[in-house]
């Protein structure tokens, strides 16, 4: 069944210095997140894309609610299995960005309502109509100076018609007043924990 990532992780609405207000500014930006080139050649791993893309998010709640615009900074990343698995998909990371935007006391989060399986579909990985069941296990894994949860899960999509099992791996957090996404997925016959975790703990981000 599919999840939100507000029920994957922590709901990461909560107080915090410097981020945007709603007034005054009609576009929120965000700073990008990456993954830095060690860890990259490490893990077989190459950049797709880097893209950022404008939404719109309602936040706020009653006579505090509003409807503003975001921006979302996506990074693609992506391996051939090759030699390993010949046939197999390539595995991905899709890394996204987003700016927290201040109501009231509180910080919304433009990410929390984000479905997994469309993160996914849109980053053109191969994988079509992701969805995920059963939770199968967390870990913590050091990212931007902090131990963060991983979520990993089961799941299936369809490719050329044809469904095919994968790995899941979702963290969600929050770093400079900005909030993060990191969703990374392989076909279930691959063996790519250890390199996941190390293109984590290379992200590299600063805040907008």
């Amino acid at each position: 069944m599919e999840r939100r990532v507000v029920v994957l992780c922590v709901v990461l609405v909560s107080s915090l210095a410097g981020c945007s207000s709603l007034f005054g500014e009609t576009t929120f930006p965000a700073g990008e997140a990456t993954v830095a080139e060690p860890a990259l050649s490490e893990t077989g791993y190459e950049m797709v894309t880097v893209s950022t893309r404008t939404v719109t998010r309602g936040v706020g709640a009653g006579a505090a609610s509003r409807s503003v615009a975001v921006e979302l900074n996506t990074a693609v990343y992506r391996r051939s299995p090759g030699g390993e698995r010949p046939m197999a998909l390539p595995a991905g990371l899709v890394l996204t960005s987003a700016p927290g935007v201040e109501v009231g006391n509180d910080t919304a989060n433009p990410l929390s309502d984000v479905r997994v399986g469309d993160v996914v579909d849109d980053a053109d990985l191969g994988y079509a109509n992701v969805s995920i069941d059963e939770v199968v296990g967390t870990r913590k894994v050091s990212v931007l100076g902090a131990e963060r949860r991983v979520t990993r899960f089961d799941g299936s999509a369809t490719e050329n018609g044809s469904s095919v099992n994968v790995t899941v791996h979702v963290t969600a957090f929050e770093h400079e007043g900005e909030f993060l996404l990191a969703v990374a997925v392989y076909q279930s016959r691959l063996s790519e924990r250890r390199q996941i975790d190390r293109l984590l703990a290379g992200v590299r981000h600063s805040a907008a």
